[in-house]
């Protein structure tokens, strides 16, 4: 490719910005729309949104994940990337019109679905849409700078959206529209720069039966991590009521935010650690992966230590009185976050990479099940803190499986290892922010002091221990303001 690939720390600075930005806007929306349209109403969109990503996950067949590697391979070949993209874009408009069939099929024989055919037909927009934005390639490629800057300007305008047109606790569907555009009006985007990095017209001599042995072992592997990750609200939804649902999916949320910013470096990783492995570069495939382990327990640790000593304020303050039942459910939540992260970085940035995703499989499977026998006992008696029980327990469970895979890295991974050190520094931290808990201040007032208190404390002890991640935040701060002045 004629273009220069930025560095691994550019990339990780513009998806950093973009992960900041994650975090702020649901702090921005979800109190607001939390508090018109209530619990009932979030969990209908929560329920139809998990139903259909199920269908997404059947349409993409697994090509997000390995759309990137396939790219990163031969992004240094123009004919051989436009050849491989075309290859995997025809894949995936034959799994689209496969699930919207089977979509529209479902929503005219199944009643819990017929009850929501409205906000139904809104979502199978997402399915459609996600076809034509071929973000894997654009990942491949390590173009973060585009793919922040748009998301930014769609998170900003969706934002906008939901002030204007979400005022009663009717609005549902208008929500859920506004959900869909932000998701899916980056993919159309993405086709107006498609002919600056790929050929569109016709190449021939297609080799589509080359891809299907690892698409079909990533979309076993998405079926699985999906069944898990989504089964929770689907269950719900049958099980129990939308109220449930609406509490489990504040949960939900916060750990969403909290795992962008856990997964914001590794996520910046995969396709570089495809190319390091496709040219069997060891040592600097070994170096990535220790960093981002370390880097994962670095942000994962404190966070998930905070929202667990003030769930109940966090969701109060986010969701409103309405929601002050979902403490439980948070605190599993945010126990569970660490796991996640490091999953992501042996299942996604090393096993994937290196082309061992039927591992990774295995793994997901033991979870699958897993999580369907505990919200099966768990949730018609505990609801909401029930599936997040069953989600705590689970994330544990996968990781152990990947680490019994991943043995053979584990003393290079190891060699640099700063877990527990990130770990005592967050409990230390603790102290302090506990103080205040119980303070006759408002309660944005005590969330903000002890937030200030608590990671304030873990900073300053990492910057005593010269901790890695914070002298590189510093450099780059100090070079920014010298470019200032």
């Amino acid at each position: 490719m004629a273009e220069r690939t930025h560095s691994i720390r550019y990339n990780f600075l513009m998806n950093f910005i973009l992960t900041a930005a994650q975090f702020v806007f649901p702090l921005i929306s979800f109190p607001y729309v939390s508090r018109v349209l209530l619990s009932e109403g979030t969990g209908r969109v929560a329920f139809v949104s998990a139903v259909a990503n199920y269908f997404l996950m059947i349409a993409s067949l697994g090509i997000p994940t390995y759309g990137i590697r396939a790219c990163a391979q031969v992004r240094d070949d123009r004919l051989s990337l436009s050849r491989t993209a075309q290859e995997l874009f025809f894949i995936n408009a034959l799994m689209t019109c496969l699930s919207l069939l089977a979509f529209f099929l479902s929503l005219c024989l199944i009643p819990r679905f017929r009850e929501e055919s409205g906000l139904f037909f809104v979502y199978s927009f997402s399915i459609l849409l996600n076809l034509f934005g071929m973000n894997w390639l654009f990942q491949a490629l390590e173009k973060y700078d585009y793919i922040t800057l748009r998301s930014l300007i769609l998170g900003l305008l969706s934002i906008v959206l939901i002030f204007l047109f979400v005022r009663r606790r009717g609005d549902v569907l208008r929500y859920a529209l506004i959900l869909v555009f932000s998701s899916s009006a980056a993919n159309v985007l993405n086709l107006f720069l498609l002919p600056r990095y790929i050929s569109l017209r016709p190449l021939g001599d297609y080799r589509l039966q080359r891809h299907f042995r690892p698409i079909l072992i990533l979309f076993s592997q998405s079926l699985v991590v999906s069944l898990y990750t989504n089964m929770d609200t689907v269950m719900l939804g049958f099980l129990r009521d939308s109220r449930e649902l609406g509490l489990y999916n504040a949960s939900v949320r916060l750990k969403g935010v909290l795992l962008s910013l856990v997964t914001s470096l590794g996520n910046v990783l995969l396709p570089r650690m495809s190319y390091y492995a496709k040219r069997e570069r060891r040592a600097e495939f070994l170096m990535l992966a220790g960093k981002a382990v370390n880097f994962t327990l670095f942000l994962s640790l404190p966070l998930a230590l905070y929202f667990i000593a003030y769930a109940e304020e966090s969701i109060r303050f986010l969701a409103g009185p309405d929601f002050s039942a979902a403490a439980p459910a948070m605190r599993c939540m945010a126990g569970a976050v660490t796991a996640i992260g490091l999953t992501a970085v042996l299942g996604v940035q090393v096993l994937t990479a290196e082309g061992r995703e039927s591992r990774v499989l295995i793994s997901v499977i033991a979870g699958a099940a897993a999580d369907f026998l505990l919200n099966l006992l768990l949730i018609p008696g505990l609801g909401a803190f029930g599936a997040a029980l069953a989600t705590l327990v689970t994330e544990y469970l996968v990781l152990m499986v990947q680490l019994v895979f991943t043995r053979s890295y584990l003393p290079y991974l190891l060699r640099n290892f700063r877990g527990q050190r990130f770990l005592l520094s967050a409990l230390l931290s603790l102290f302090p922010a506990l103080l205040v808990k119980d303070l006759p201040l408002s309660l944005f007032f005590r969330l903000a002091l002890s937030a200030f208190l608590y990671f304030g404390s873990y900073a300053i002890i990492q910057l005593l221990l010269r901790e890695e991640f914070v002298l590189l935040a510093l450099s780059a701060l100090k070079r920014i303001s010298y470019r200032k002045s």
